[in-house]
């Protein structure tokens, strides 16, 4: 797994745990560590990718958009100075308000709710968890896995974030009982 320098330690541990908990039959979890320009040449590649499948409107076009993709130079260079096949490639951004802010936009969204006689209420977000990850495999030189998960929920809780993974990873390394409890593939 990857990580970004800015990115909260919290939740740089909470998902590899939940990753490695996750995943733990399929591969060991190994940290990467590199420079910037590397971090930043890698998330220009995948986040390039992920913007074409967002614009893509069918299941066909973006799983073509998946397989038309190779493995780049710098990319297969890192994996074999570390000697990995797999690459997991992981983002995560979120935030949450604290209560006295989220109480404070409520009363806002009252206030202008009134203003326009209930024409227009805003409705504040209290917290939001964004979690995009890729799977790079260096045997077929491509992208074997995208997938993104956004979610209302506060960004570095451990019960959040462990669904958040399991649906993320959902028939690829993981799946669910009907009841809702995740286990690994």
């Amino acid at each position: 797994m990857i990580y970004d320098s800015t990115a909260s330690q919290k939740a740089q541990k909470r998902i590899t745990d939940l990753f490695k908990e996750t995943a733990s039959q399929h591969a060991s979890i190994k940290e990467i560590i590199t420079d910037t320009a590397s971090y930043r040449k890698i998330y220009q590649e995948v986040f390039a990718i992920s913007s074409k499948m967002k614009i893509a409107k069918t299941k066909i076009r973006k799983q073509q958009i998946v397989d038309s993709c190779s493995l780049s130079k710098g990319l297969d260079s890192l994996m074999q100075a570390n000697q990995i096949d797999q690459l997991v490639i992981t983002y995560q951004q979120g935030f949450y308000r604290t209560k006295a802010n989220y109480k404070k936009q409520n009363l806002k969204g009252a206030g202008v709710g009134l203003l326009t006689l209930g024409l227009y209420i805003p409705v504040p977000i209290g917290s939001q968890s964004l979690l995009v990850s890729w799977v790079i495999d260096r045997n077929k030189k491509a992208l074997v896995f995208s997938n993104l998960n956004s979610e209302q929920m506060h960004p570095t809780n451990r019960d959040n974030l462990k669904l958040q993974v399991c649906e993320l990873y959902q028939k690829f390394y993981t799946a669910a009982y009907s009841n809702g409890v995740c286990y690994p593939l």
